[in-house]
């Protein structure tokens, strides 16, 4: 006959559960009393969580508390964390923390053996645990729902930017297509935290962090497609909102034809770039497609492979074989009209300018087309 477990005992003195419809389960493990306690005696988890927390010495916590290091969480395998139901949290010198939903998880013993530091375990409840890391009741990833469902809809319709915006009794998704903003969906307050934990998770983010901006960026993969997906966080007076902003990264593959343009237009774009100097400007709204008509424009340019193409960007979005790519860094002084004025000495003779912003920068580049260069730019306007 097994022992009676301590959580048994424990149930048992406070009371949780009457003596005579605890008593069938005198002979269960901790591990499958707590399970029964949760499935059959209807007990709220978090109540149950903190008593067994107060008996073992060991804190309760919400998973916004929790400060994640990216790196030693990231270092786990996620399938085998979401299997076994732990969560790795902090590694410092002398410990290693993880979170659980499960105080009695026999999981803790491997993880125990795995360390030569202390193991530090938190309690987290289920609903916490399934938030972050996306999991519906059958323990499938949440990947394949909310949040594929999300992105796999802005890469079909084309969107250059996901607009995930906090109101005070809802959240909602707009998509921004050719420049214009459109509404795709509105999310219910559990949808809404199980999506913005995983888009945080996914993109590095510190998920505990909610009052400061952060910048992170995602993978995608649809198909044959690829997305390199920056995202921004901000704190507003109702939460954060969050916007994503998709880089198709196969857009170096299209060619001129491929982008829309009539038979007269292209064949003028096409004179166009046979000249030795001059300036061509891509000027559009925000999502109009400046980067990815200059892109298949330096494309179009590097079929003769006998001229030094040189950019300028902020940031580099695409990775160009053959073209020397500079990025802007404001934290070094390091903008528009410094770089171009490094890029002159270069000896170029085609310059791709990002986005001119100021009247420094456009000077330059003028003085550029003027003294035999082919200068490519794109300029933010409110129409084409």
């Amino acid at each position: 006959m097994n022992k009676v477990s301590s959580l048994y005992y424990l149930v048992n003195k406070t009371n949780l559960v009457s003596e005579v419809d605890l008593k069938p389960y005198h002979n269960f493990s901790d591990l499958e009393l707590y399970k029964v306690l949760l499935q059959n005696f209807n007990l709220n988890e978090e109540s149950l969580l903190k008593t067994i927390a107060a008996n073992l010495a060991l804190p309760v916590k919400k998973i916004s508390e929790l400060v994640i290091d990216q790196d030693f969480f990231y270092s786990f395998d996620q399938k085998k964390c979401i299997k076994d139901r732990y969560l790795p949290v902090y590694e410092d010198q002398e410990s290693v923390t993880f979170a659980f939903d499960n105080p009695y998880n026999p999981i803790i013993t491997e993880l125990k053996k795995s360390f030569t530091k202390e193991l530090k375990i938190l309690l987290i409840s289920s609903y916490d645990f399934n938030s972050f890391l996306g999991i519906k009741k059958n323990n499938e990833l949440q990947d394949c729902s909310l949040l594929d469902q999300l992105l796999t809809e802005a890469a079909e319709k084309k969107a250059s930017d996901i607009h995930l915006k906090k109101l005070k009794d809802k959240t909602t998704a707009d998509f921004r297509i050719n420049g214009h903003i459109y509404p795709f969906m509105t999310f219910k307050a559990e949808e809404e935290k199980r999506l913005l934990s995983l888009i945080k998770l996914n993109a590095g983010l510190d998920i505990s962090l909610l009052n400061l901006p952060q910048d992170g960026r995602i993978n995608f993969v649809k198909g044959k497609q690829s997305f390199d997906i920056r995202v921004a966080s901000l704190p507003t007076a109702f939460g954060e909102n969050l916007v994503l902003r998709l880089f198709n990264e196969n857009i170096d593959q299209l060619a001129l034809s491929d982008l829309g343009f009539n038979e007269q237009n292209l064949n003028l774009i096409q004179r166009m770039l046979k000249e030795n100097n001059g300036l061509i400007l891509v000027n559009g709204a925000t999502g109009s497609g400046k980067t990815t008509t200059l892109y298949a424009l330096l494309k179009e340019l590097q079929k003769g492979r006998n001229k030094n193409i040189i950019s300028l960007e902020d940031p580099v979005e695409h990775v160009v074989e053959g073209i020397s790519q500079s990025q802007i860094n404001h934290g070094i002084d390091y903008n528009f009209a410094k770089g171009l004025r490094a890029i002159l000495r270069q000896d170029p003779d085609v310059i791709m300018i990002g986005e001119i912003r100021d009247q420094e920068t456009a000077k330059i580049a003028l003085e550029a087309a003027y003294t035999g260069h082919l200068v490519l730019a794109s300029l933010h306007t409110s129409d084409i």
